[in-house]
């Protein structure tokens, strides 16, 4: 049985390190604070390994218990509702304030894992979702920029300081208006690293002349968006496809005592499959196109679960852990 248990953790391990995934931190789970609003600290500077690159872009976590509509949590928090794409947090930035501050944008950076190799070619996603409290703006535009230079700035966590201005030029980024606040919407794109890159920075990098809105009016004019999954890997055959793969596949929360939703993006019938620790298949569910599922684990014990599905080929788990 032992032995069984280490194959099965290898299998999980290796599908991770599949995906070569050069961000650290990538959904958002690591804290050094839980956000509360009431102590000033729903901020980026309590997330491990982010930090601002641009005025004061905001951390949302389930640990935080709303006790009314302006909080910190998930899936509640003062600027609307969505589930994580994944686990239990995201982050949450503007990207147009044209009314108010001009070309105003919040970018949110890290360190990558490793510098990029010039010469290569990288693999690129990141999760977005609208938010929608305030019924904001939708924009185009929202992208990763690869850069040698951090512009971190600092520890402050109210440091409303422009920091890196918009320059019309990312890596990556949506030509389209995202305007989804019900769903997650993946943007991927790659690029061949011409210098030794060894910060991301999310955000808006164009000014108000070159990023398109919707649904803007004279008293609605800044747009939000949450942020969630951010993924850089090489461009080789592996690394597209389990990035790829993963993109389609939305479970949440992680971290339940009871309820699991599974959403998984795909034209075909789909197998949900979920495994306690000892191996044992618990649930077996057909998933059809783009469905999203509920499964129950109220008839299970507190403790760790694996649930694991498989498209074309590449089998992708995630961790669920059940509290009650």
């Amino acid at each position: 049985m032992k032995k069984f248990l280490l194959a099965f953790f290898l299998i999980f391990s290796f599908t991770f390190l599949n995906a070569q995934n050069l961000v650290p931190n990538p959904s958002f789970e690591q804290y050094s604070n839980c956000p509360h609003l009431s102590q000033q600290d729903c901020l980026l500077s309590s997330v491990t390994s982010w930090y601002s690159a641009g005025y004061t872009p905001d951390y949302f976590n389930s640990c935080d218990s709303p006790s009314g509509s302006f909080e910190c949590g998930t899936p509640q928090n003062f600027a609307g509702y969505q589930y994580p794409a994944s686990g239990n947090g995201y982050a949450f930035i503007g990207t147009y304030a044209v009314m108010t501050y001009p070309n105003l944008r919040e970018y949110l950076g890290t360190k990558l894992i490793n510098p990029l190799e010039i010469g290569k070619k990288y693999f690129v996603s990141f999760k977005i979702s609208r938010a929608d409290r305030f019924v904001y703006c939708a924009t185009n535009k929202v992208g990763a920029l690869f850069s040698t230079v951090s512009y971190n700035l600092g520890s402050d966590s109210c440091n409303f300081s422009p920091g890196l201005l918009p320059h019309n030029f990312a890596h990556v980024y949506s030509t389209q208006i995202i305007t989804d606040t019900a769903n997650w919407t993946t943007i991927t794109g790659s690029f061949i690293a011409d210098s030794a890159y060894q910060y991301i920075i999310i955000g808006n990098h164009f000014d108000d002349n070159n990023t398109d809105t919707s649904i803007c009016s004279n008293n609605n004019s800044e747009s939000y968006y949450y942020i969630d999954d951010i993924y850089v890997s090489i461009d080789s055959t592996n690394g597209i496809e389990q990035n790829n793969v993963e993109q389609h596949i939305s479970v949440y929360p992680t971290i339940t005592d009871d309820i699991v939703f599974v959403q998984i993006n795909v034209p075909t019938e789909t197998n949900i499959k979920i495994y306690d620790l000892f191996g044992k298949l618990i649930v077996s569910q057909i998933s059809l196109p783009s469905v999203k599922n509920k499964i129950s684990l109220s008839k299970y014990d507190v403790g760790i679960y694996i649930l694991s599905v498989n498209i074309n080929n590449t089998t992708i788990t995630k961790k669920i852990i059940k509290t009650k």
